[in-house]
């Protein structure tokens, strides 16, 4: 008989280990060509999606690449430093020459980084939108100093990859315009039939130009199971479907992160390959933390630094508010107290030009007749009362400065300017004219593709039938009750998590006292005349920028007209500081709730906060008014979902009740009624009836009937709530006991104006109230309690 031999399992020794073992030891990965979801219509998934799965395959270096931009750098930052990723940066640049093709650029330092927003803003603003144009003697010069690596990038579909002469041709003109000590040849092998001889020509034309060579998966997302997606995604850049695109997609869905040891066994016929890429991955990482920019320096006259300067417009408004220095009135002396104290904090903080800069900004507006006015906590500012920013006096309203600006408080300080709508433009334009459009920008925003009409339109379904399937889909995602054809939904599903374009942001600019370019590049925006940057406000703040909103107000556009009107027919000049604020019929007004279109007090909640807090005529003054906006943080965020806002405005509210009714215990109530996990908005838990009936047993205690509660529950989870209810209670005992009346109003209603003909109907009957999340569930409880 033949003899048999099986292989023999080695046991892990001090000479044989096992694969786990082996992997412990593998030095990692780089992959240094990655495009992520902003490389809009073309990379499949977001910088901490690609970041995940590197952590998952061991990749310790991980670059993004995306198309003529640094737009997820901020993001990759933040979610590699958490998972303890080393972060390349680079973009690939679409250049006029098609022989140069689409390269790679990446940053070797901060330096090189620098170089590279540069390049890309001028590229965007000597171009038009979506067309940059780059200028090639510039981005030569740049590569002249050695901080960057230079790699071909993705070929075009048309591109010869198997001809040795036509492959070094390309590698030559790189090198002509790049440096030969900065391009290095790309093997991309995505297991296509012509990548293997592809990667045999690349290696061969390289040693003829003398480049050194490395590997990339020119990653396009960061699994396999994203394929289907990134083909829907080049589908719809090019306005086809999956169908009539076919050819041009790709064909595997191999374009995903790969690790060591993969990429090692695909190289091993390359020797040398792996430890070049390793090499050049570790010598390109850095830490965009240390990227610090700065505010741009303010124009003094002559003998004044910016906090001698501020200082001196500061002190002359300050003796035009409150009186000389030295007079003897302890409210004028507090003043005097206060702004030497914020100049202190000011200057220590080195924000001097900042608030000379708003100051400016402000003071353009006035002398164009523009109604401009700053809110939020820059009216705790005596600095910013005095300068006329705010019309706020924080000394009379108690209001504290270090809510503001303060040693300890991280960040800068937020000033927010509403300007009249219709004229915001002005303003703007003149920031971009007064500080120069390389140190000033817009914010973006990433706005969520149409998802649904997308996945249709590239799954070829008819326009008529797209049109019924997105009638009711707005920004959210459809709910299971939404009709929708599995592969339309499941489609969808993947593309509202990507963005699709970029969105003007409604007001925020950023200056910088070195071109801003050069911290995150800039480019046009659709609306004429605006440049924006290439990262929205989280982008923003994590790259030190400092925004300034300015932000447009229909509401002071109105007052403006207004008053105009006034001064017309009946000869009194009226502005935002002299408008009285001691108009009986407008406190009734408010106290009835005839609110519905008035800024800041027309939401839902907000009506019913008022009626509650003015319990009494003797209560109705602007300063109880602007009490209970600071104290509910601001009227409008009473409808705001989470505990901390609705906790304060409940606080409010039963110490309104507790003082109208003398009764001590409504405290306790509060404190029941209020306990975490009540949740709003998509509200379907059990902690929710159980809250409900605490609520309904204390009703019941006090023999108050019970009111009608309306929940606005996403569509989403409707039928949810609905089966918790019932499993709750069960379909009969919910049937006798009347429980359908208690929550008859687990209703739809997704428009405003449905929620505001409810309000109408249910000031005519008291045990009637909508419930719109944390906030309103407090007012009716208090409500309730204090009949």
């Amino acid at each position: 008989m033949a003899e048999h031999s099986a292989r023999v399992l080695q046991l892990p020794t001090p000479h044989h280990r096992s694969p786990e073992q082996d992997a412990e030891d593998e030095p990692g990965w780089a992959e240094l060509h990655v495009h992520s979801a902003f490389s809009f219509l073309q990379g499949a998934c977001q910088p901490d999606g690609l970041v995940a799965e590197a952590l998952r395959l061991g990749i310790t270096v991980l670059a993004v690449t995306d198309r003529d931009g640094l737009y997820a750098a901020r993001r990759l930052a933040e979610a590699a430093r958490l998972a303890g990723i080393g972060t390349v940066y680079g973009a690939e640049l679409t250049l006029s020459d098609p022989e140069l093709g689409n390269p790679v650029v990446l940053a070797r330092t901060l330096e090189g980084f620098r170089l590279l927003s540069a390049a890309i803003s001028a590229a965007q603003l000597a171009g038009a939108k979506n067309a940059p144009v780059y200028d090639l003697s510039a981005l030569s010069a740049a590569a002249s100093s050695g901080q960057w690596a230079v790699l071909p990038g993705c070929p075009a579909p048309d591109a010869e990859r198997r001809d040795i002469a036509t492959v070094a041709h390309r590698l030559q003109r790189l090198t002509d315009l790049f440096g030969t000590s900065t391009v290095h040849a790309e093997l991309v092998d995505h297991a296509l039939p012509e990548d293997s001889v592809a990667d045999d020509v690349t290696v061969v034309a390289a040693r003829r130009v003398g480049v050194p060579v490395v590997a990339t998966g020119a990653v396009h997302y960061a699994a396999p199971r994203q394929a289907r997606l990134a083909q829907a995604l080049a589908a719809l850049r090019r306005r086809e479907t999956l169908d009539r695109a076919a050819g041009h997609l790709m064909p595997a869905p191999t374009a995903h992160l790969r690790s060591y040891a993969e990429m090692q066994r695909r190289l091993a016929r390359h020797p040398g390959v792996l430890e070049t890429t390793l090499e050049l991955g570790r010598a390109c990482v850095i830490d965009l933390d240390e990227l610090r920019p700065q505010l741009p320096g303010f124009p003094n006259p002559d003998g004044f630094t910016e906090d001698s300067w501020l200082r001196y417009l500061a002190e002359r408004a300050c003796t035009a508010r409150y009186g000389d220095r030295d007079t003897p009135d302890s409210e004028t002396r507090a003043a005097w107290r206060q702004l030497d104290h914020e100049l202190g904090v000011i200057g220590e903080l080195g924000m001097a030009g900042y608030f000379l800069i708003v100051h400016d900004i402000v003071q353009y507006a006035v002398g164009r007749g523009i109604w401009c006015q700053g809110r939020g906590s820059a009216a705790s500012s005596v600095v910013c009362y005095v300068l006329a920013i705010t019309a706020v006096d924080a000394l009379k309203h108690g209001l504290l400065f270090e809510r503001f600006l303060s040693l300890e408080k991280a960040g800068p300080p937020d000033i927010d300017l509403d300007i009249e709508a219709g004229r915001r433009e002005e303003v703007i334009q003149y920031v971009y004219t007064r500080y120069g459009r390389r140190h000033a920008a817009n914010v973006i925003t990433y706005q969520p593709r149409l998802a649904t009409h997308d996945a249709a339109r590239v799954l070829n379904y008819p326009a008529a039938q797209i049109r019924e399937m997105t009638r009711h889909i707005h920004h959210a995602p459809p709910g299971p009750d939404v009709d929708l054809p599995p592969d339309v939904r499941e489609l969808a599903a993947q593309l509202h998590t990507l963005p699709r374009h970029l969105g003007v942001h409604s007001g925020g600019m950023v200056l910088t006292r070195q071109p801003i370019g050069e911290v995150m590049p800039t480019e046009w925006a659709t609306a004429e005349g605006r440049s924006i940057l290439q990262g929205d406000k989280d982008d923003v703040a994590a790259a030190g920028l400092i925004k300034i909103d300015l932000l447009g107000l229909g509401m002071l556009s109105a007052l403006h007209t207004a008053c105009d009107l006034i001064h017309e027919h009946y000869g009194v000049r009226l502005d935002l500081a002299s408008i009285p604020q001691d108009a009986p019929d407008v406190y009734r007004m408010i106290a009835r709730g005839d609110t519905i279109g008035v800024f800041q007090v027309d939401s839902v909640s907000t009506l019913h906060v008022l009626e509650l807090h003015w319990p009494c005529p003797s209560r109705r003054r602007i300063a109880d008014l602007c009490q209970m906006g600071t104290r509910s943080l601001t009227a409008t965020g009473c409808s705001a979902p989470g505990s901390d806002g609705s906790a304060i405005v409940a606080e409010h509210i039963v110490d309104a009740a507790q003082a109208h009714t003398g009764d001590e215990s409504l405290g306790v109530v509060w404190a029941q009624w209020a306990a975490p996990g009540m949740g709003c908005g998509c509200c379907g838990s059990a902690n929710l009836l159980d809250h409900l009936l605490l609520f309904e047993r204390f009703l019941s205690e006090r023999r108050t009937s019970l009111p009608e509660i309306d929940l606005d529950v996403e569509s989403a989870r409707q039928l949810e709530v609905y089966d918790r209810i019932f499993e709750r209670f069960g379909r009969e005992q919910v049937a006798v006991a009347g429980i359908p009346e208690i929550y008859r109003a687990f209703a739809l209603r997704t428009q405003p104006r449905v929620r505001a003909r409810q309000w109408r109907r249910s000031r005519g009957d008291p045990g009637s109230l909508l419930h719109n999340g944390h906030a309103d569930a407090s007012v009716a409880a208090s409500r309730a309690y204090t009949r």
